[in-house]
């Protein structure tokens, strides 16, 4: 099944200069697991909270810019990508988010948590975080 229509379209976004803290606020506020670090306009990596996670067990001070600890030149996935292409890319990069991106633009974000919607057979509706 084509991905179009199943990941979330809204875009929150980080900087590299952002802090820690400010991205997991970010990320609590939306309830979301990842967001995509855009410069210009232009997509330069992906902050996970496992990244969060590792930052602040190593010591980094939540004050620190994300810029060390995000996933630089992240991957990425076409709109039009079949599902069974986002979950084998997912595993075989071991990741939980792929950014959506066509022509250059983040169109929205895609998680392993919508692929387990869709192989679950339900209507996952997440309404608040699909516009």
């Amino acid at each position: 099944m084509k991905i179009t229509g199943l990941y979330t379209k809204q875009i929150i976004t980080a900087e590299k200069s952002d802090t820690i803290v400010a991205v997991a606020s970010r990320l609590s506020e939306h309830d979301i697991g990842a967001l995509p670090v855009m410069e210009k306009g232009r997509l330069i990596g992906i902050i996970s909270e496992r990244d969060l996670v590792r930052a602040i067990a190593q010591g980094d001070s939540p004050q620190g810019s994300i810029a060390g600890r995000m996933t630089a030149g992240a991957a990425w996935i076409a709109p039009d990508a079949d599902s069974h292409e986002v979950a084998h890319k997912m595993l075989a990069l071991g990741i939980r988010h792929l950014p959506v991106v066509e022509m250059g633009q983040v169109l929205g974000m895609i998680s392993a948590r919508d692929l387990l919607g869709l192989e679950a057979g339900l209507a996952y509706l997440r309404s608040e975080r699909k516009t």
